[in-house]
C-alpha cells in the first residue's frame, strides 16, 4: 500500500466507478493506498470520464491531458487530500462541475492545493462549488481582462 499512480485506460467515454477503465483500479484512497489519477496520460484519444450522479472519490492528486475532459454529475464529487499537505490539479483539459439538481463539487481537504495545466473549469447549475479547507494556488496568476 502507499502511493499509487494510476491512468486511464478505458474507453473515450466512460464511467470513473470502473476499475477496467484505470490502470490500477477505482482511485478512491481506502486501506492504506493513496492515489494519483491521470486522465488519459497524454495518450491520443480525446476522452470524457464522468464521476456519476451520487459518487464521491478521495484522491491526492489529478492530471488531466489536453483534449480530455471530466464531467463531476449533481451529487458528486472529487476530494483532495494531497500528499504532505499540499495537491495538485494539473489541468490541461477541461473539468465540469454539472449542477442540474443537487450539488457538486472539487473539495479540498489539505493545507493548499496548486491549479496548474492552463486548462478550463466549467461550473454549470446553481450548485456548483470549489471549497475546503485550503489555500488555492493557481500558476500562472489570473489577469484583469483588457477593455
Amino acid at each position: 500500500m502507499g502511493q499509487e499512480f494510476v491512468s486511464w485506460i478505458g474507453p473515450a467515454t466512460g464511467s470513473w466507478n470502473v476499475a477496467a477503465n484505470w490502470s490500477g483500479g477505482v482511485p478512491n484512497n481506502s486501506g492504506g493506498s493513496q492515489f494519483n489519477a491521470f486522465v488519459d496520460g497524454g495518450q491520443p484519444m480525446a476522452t470524457l470520464v464522468t464521476v456519476p450522479i451520487g459518487n464521491t472519490f478521495t484522491i491526492n492528486n489529478l492530471g488531466v491531458s489536453s483534449g480530455d475532459r471530466i464531467q463531476i454529475d449533481s451529487d458528486a464529487s472529487l476530494r483532495f487530500v494531497g500528499t504532505g499537505g499540499t495537491g495538485s490539479i494539473n489541468n490541461a483539459g477541461t473539468i465540469t462541475l454539472n449542477s442540474v439538481f443537487g450539488g457538486v463539487g472539487l473539495l479540498v481537504n489539505t493545507a493548499s492545493i496548486s491549479l496548474t495545466g492552463g486548462g478550463t473549469v466549467l461550473m454549470n447549475g446553481p450548485v456548483a462549488l470549489i471549497g475546503g479547507v485550503a489555500t488555492v494556488e493557481r500558476s500562472p496568476p489570473a489577469t484583469a481582462p483588457t477593455v
